[in-house]
């Protein structure tokens, strides 16, 4: 998983986990040479995954306002772009394979069940 952020404050918080796939191992310029997909039609990897991760986690860091639940985690897969930068620095970005989003999913449900069972949120 790539968690991009994570707040260290005890209270109610919105957690975010994004996932886009541009990368077909079997559409043209895949990973995958057999012809098993073999009516791809030509059908190249996909640029606008990728870019829309990107661009949604910027929103996040840069436009998310809620007083109630201010941002508390935002983590991203991506398969088909392996960099995300943010505030000038690269962060290896994880590629949305099954198994790295079943992991990615159980993290981002322990994050929102302990911020949701801290007594001091509950009171």
């Amino acid at each position: 998983m790539t968690l991009i952020y994570q707040s260290r404050v005890s209270r109610p918080r919105t957690h975010v986990i994004l996932v886009g796939v541009g990368a077909y191992p079997y559409l043209k310029n895949g990973s995958e040479k057999r012809k098993i997909f073999a009516h791809h039609e030509e059908m190249g990897q996909l640029e606008s995954p990728p870019s829309s991760v990107r661009q949604i986690a910027d929103w996040f860091r840069s436009n998310f306002r809620n007083s109630d639940r201010p941002l508390g985690s935002l983590e991203i897969l991506c398969s088909g772009s392996s960099t995300y930068v943010d505030a000038g620095r690269s962060i290896p970005v994880e590629p949305a394979t099954i198994s790295n989003v079943k992991t990615a999913v159980d993290a981002w449900a322990d994050r929102c069940a302990n911020c949701a069972n801290d007594p001091k949120t509950n009171a």
